[in-house]
């Protein structure tokens, strides 16, 4: 609870639950149920199915529950007990941010790695570059953002890795 919160009714769980789950629910309005990857059905015979997901279309679903639910976690606990150095104008902590970016990729890397139907992910390298910028770019938005985060950045995350082209 912080100063956005001023009035008689707490606002910001409800922008936490909304900000995990606008995600999943944008994933379900584009068609395409939540979870489900041709990598983890099996090979299809020449033109029948989907076509392949890459690594950000795979892990987009995932971009709320990535950002507020490890993401801000560990930016929180890195920043307050380890954070020396402050992003200018803020109070959030340099190290914060990278602990958020460190934590959510390893997250997407488990996800990659457990949807990518062979046990290793088999995402290139090309892809892992894009995804990584666009978490890093996330986690600098999050420390200058006056926004509110909780529904802001899984929004921005999420379209950020739907606009990434499939390599």
């Amino acid at each position: 609870v912080d100063s956005r919160d001023g009035g008689c009714l707490v606002l910001t769980h409800i922008y936490l639950l909304l900000g995990c789950g606008i995600p999943i629910l944008l994933e379900s309005a584009l068609g395409i149920p939540f979870g489900t990857s041709p990598f983890m059905s099996g090979p299809t015979p020449l033109g029948t199915g989907p076509p392949p997901m890459g690594l950000a279309r795979r892990v987009a679903p995932y971009a709320g529950l990535t950002v507020l639910g490890i993401g801000d976690a560990m930016a929180s606990i890195v920043g307050v007990h380890f954070g020396r150095w402050r992003w200018p104008g803020t109070q959030k902590t340099v190290e914060g941010s990278a602990a958020a970016a460190t934590s959510m990729l390893l997250l997407l890397w488990l996800i990659d790695v457990t949807q990518g139907g062979d046990g290793q992910g088999g995402s290139s390298r090309g892809e892992w570059g894009l995804v990584t910028l666009c978490t890093c770019g996330v986690c600098v938005l999050e420390a200058f953002t006056t926004q509110i985060d909780n529904l802001f950045l899984p929004l921005v995350y999420y379209a950020a890795l739907l606009s990434l082209p499939q390599l």
